[in-house]
């Protein structure tokens, strides 16, 4: 089973990108989010990605580092954090 991969960005080019080039990639699979999906824990507790893009560019998410080191500890979960600037 390959990993699961959740892009959170409201920028369109950002996900496309990050997108584009995982899909060449065999063994992923990028987790589809609506643009209107609030990007919380929530939203990464129900769709249980191995690995989540953020884009470091906007004011949400706003993950606390308790928050990011809760859901790394107990589901496993990679953050990468992206900026296009």
């Amino acid at each position: 089973m390959g990993k699961r991969v959740l892009i959170l960005s409201r920028q369109s080019l950002f996900g496309k990108g990050i997108e584009t080039l995982l899909a060449k990639e065999p063994d992923v699979e990028i987790i589809q989010v609506q643009p209107g999906e609030q990007f919380n824990v929530e939203c990464i507790m129900a769709h249980q990605p191995d690995v989540v893009f953020v884009s470091c560019d906007e004011p949400e998410p706003d993950f606390s580092p308790t928050i990011l080191s809760i859901l790394k500890e107990k589901m496993g979960v990679c953050f990468i954090g992206l900026s296009l600037n």
